[in-house]
């Protein structure tokens, strides 16, 4: 007695669970989400070596929407419009060093996703790692610069 095969069902069963699968697929939230995702605001993370950065932001001093992370040494802005330019001037809070322009162009914002109290989130983010540079302090009027010795030849 031969067994029979069930091959052409089980070919229905997988044609209708693909059917299923994209089904949902197509109309899921998530890819809904996707389409819109206009309202979405962006971000910008300042990695420095340096604690607590002062910042303005398109020449506001105040800015609300901003955090410190990493021990206080990464300055993590929010709430930027996705559809204009933005500047940002990040400063040391110590002395000897020049203030650094970011040029943040709205169409660099990088589309994300991010676990943010336990939920995955959409962002749209920029990061930058600029680098201060110390101010050369000129010699004062009464001090001298130092001059270099002149050495003679052995003999």
């Amino acid at each position: 007695m031969k067994h029979a095969t069930h091959l052409p069902a089980s070919r229905g069963v997988v044609l209708v669970l693909a059917a299923v699968a994209a089904f949902t697929f197509a109309f899921s939230p998530a890819t809904a989400q996707a389409e819109s995702d206009d309202h979405v605001p962006g971000e910008v993370m300042i990695k420095t070596k340096f604690q607590f950065v002062k910042f303005t932001v398109n020449g506001r001093s105040t800015w609300e929407n901003h955090t410190y992370i990493d021990r206080q040494k990464t300055l993590h802005i929010f709430g930027l419009a996705r559809d204009r330019d933005h500047t940002v001037v990040v400063q040391v809070r110590q002395e000897g060093y020049t203030p650094i322009t970011l040029e943040i162009d709205a169409t660099k914002f990088k589309r994300k996703r991010v676990r943010r109290d336990g939920a995955r989130i959409l962002v749209y983010q920029q990061v930058f790692r600029p680098k201060f540079k110390k101010v050369a302090k000129a010699p004062a009027k009464d001090e001298k610069a130092p001059s270099k010795k002149k050495r003679g030849k052995k003999k």
